[in-house]
């Protein structure tokens, strides 16, 4: 009888020399598994603070959307140029609070400002003194607390049951192309506001073991390893045959993200109502909570640099929202028009990350300075209206 690789002398195949072999060839990534898990700091294979701090399941014991009570400084670049020659390296620093949010400070109950929106408001790419939260927060001299990435029934489910303080505004923060996306208010779930109800003692220990359990299903250093050799062999094909490299990476599409031919088409009349309807839905229910609402559409990078794009539209969706939802009584703060007026100004100036479709710190600013001149034109009896307004007691 012919011996095979995994069979003895005896004609028995030997299921021992099999799984050894298996575990020697799989030891360096079983060794990487073990560094990144055991003794690296979290977020060492990974090329993000995003990634590096997102809860990737979601676990019941996890608050919110990223680790809770992290501190994290490293160099990173943008997710639309990450191992090219386009990207850009920038030093940042998170901070997560208790609840898993990008907040430097867990004390809620202080805020009179609340921002719910997606990863503009979080501040992707960006330090966390740029992000929207701490420039308003300097801006106005109002307390701050980001709930992002969050939707409004996450939003106003915390602050129903667990803010002995209602905030004076709440911030709906959403990217131009997720504004379709928005659903109406739910009359059923945004009823009656039910009493405050302290949120139990967390355990550091129970804490810790799910991060780390959650970072182990995320892979990380065999993600990372195998992105190294995929990035290698690409280089590899660019110099063996230069010409037929892609062009996908090119400065322009880099830039713009997209060379959709239909980025900025006109938007139809019913999308614009249904999304205005959509905004204004959560209005009486934050009224009726003592808190105002204001809308804050944020426009796409190809919205702001539409000239670039081929064919140049000029785009139209946000200023006739914004028109339509303040016709319908919301606040709304138009963007696009102050980052329009920036651009007019200092031609040169870039309001979004060069390798990302987030924007940057100026960008960050040109809204702050929009936020400052609302806040400036309101009466101290309004922005101010006293500790006790919406202070209640716990649930029996």
């Amino acid at each position: 009888m012919e011996k095979t690789p995994h069979t003895s002398l005896s004609g028995k195949r030997n299921p021992a020399r099999f799984w050894l072999k298996a575990l020697l060839w799989s030891s360096p990534l079983l060794v990487l598994l073990a560094l990144d898990n055991l003794l690296l700091p979290i977020g060492t294979f990974c090329f993000r603070s995003w990634e590096s701090l997102a809860v990737n399941k979601n676990f019941l014991h996890l608050p919110g959307p990223f680790y809770p009570g992290k501190t994290l400084q490293r160099v990173e670049t943008g997710d639309e140029g990450h191992g090219t020659e386009y990207a850009v390296e920038r030093e940042v620093d998170w901070h997560t609070d208790a609840r898993g949010y990008r907040n430097r400070r867990p004390e809620t109950d202080s805020a009179e400002i609340v921002i719910v929106g997606d990863s503009m408001a979080v501040g992707s790419g960006l330090t966390q003194a740029d992000t929207l939260g701490e420039m308003l927060e300097r801006a106005t001299g109002m307390r701050t607390y980001t709930f992002a990435p969050a939707n409004m029934n996450t939003a106003v489910r915390a602050l129903d049951r667990q803010f002995t303080r209602l905030p004076r505004f709440l911030v709906l923060e959403v990217i131009e192309r997720y504004v379709p996306l928005l659903r109406s208010a739910d009359p059923a779930f945004f009823g009656k506001m039910p009493r405050y109800r302290p949120s139990p003692p967390r355990s550091p220990v129970a804490d810790a073991f799910f991060i780390r359990l959650d970072h182990l299903e995320k892979l990380a250093a065999l993600r990372t390893t195998r992105s190294w050799f995929n990035r290698m062999a690409a280089a590899w094909v660019r110099f063996a045959f230069p010409q037929s490299a892609s062009e996908s990476f090119s400065i322009s599409r880099l830039r713009m993200i997209t060379d959709d031919k239909a980025t900025n088409a006109p938007v139809p009349e019913e999308v614009i109502e249904r999304c205005a309807q959509a905004v204004a839905s959560y209005r009486p229910f934050l009224e009726a909570r003592g808190i105002e609402m204001i809308f804050l559409p944020l426009p796409n990078k190809e919205t702001i640099y539409w000239d670039y794009m081929e064919p140049a539209i000029e785009p139209t969706f946000l200023p006739r929202l914004i028109k339509r939802v303040r016709e319908l009584g919301v606040t709304a703060i138009d963007v696009q028009a102050a980052m329009q007026a920036a651009r007019k100004a200092a031609p040169d100036t870039i309001l979004y990350q060069l390798d990302d479709t987030h924007w940057n710190a100026a960008g960050v600013a040109v809204t702050t300075a929009e936020f400052k001149k609302y806040f400036d034109s309101l009466p101290a009896s309004v922005k101010n209206p006293g500790p006790d307004r919406t202070r209640r007691k716990s649930a029996d």
